[in-house]
């Protein structure tokens, strides 16, 4: 999956955002780990893992209601390999 720069928000799309920042994912995940665990919200455009020790990584929906319902259904919920993971606006 290719990984796209992402824009700076302007006021007018702050609320319509499509970008998300997810924290607390294994240390050994890769693109393909945290795609498995956004797609079943919609069609993703980009994925990108931070690096190995952060725990951080990137996902970018095709469309607003799709970020949102990951948010809904992941932060602070969702648990992997004992750890919460915490997924907000990027």
């Amino acid at each position: 999956m290719q990984v796209t720069l992402h824009a700076k928000r302007t006021d007018e799309s702050a609320d319509n955002f499509l970008n998300l920042h997810v924290k607390g994912i294994p240390n050994d995940w890769t693109e393909k780990e945290l795609t498995k665990m956004f797609e079943e919200f919609g069609d993703i455009v980009s994925v990108k893992v931070k690096d190995n020790k952060s725990e951080q990584g990137f996902v970018m929906f095709k469309n607003h209601e799709s970020a949102v319902k990951a948010i809904e259904a992941l932060n602070a919920k969702k648990t992997v390999n004992g750890k919460v993971i915490f997924v907000g606006k990027s």
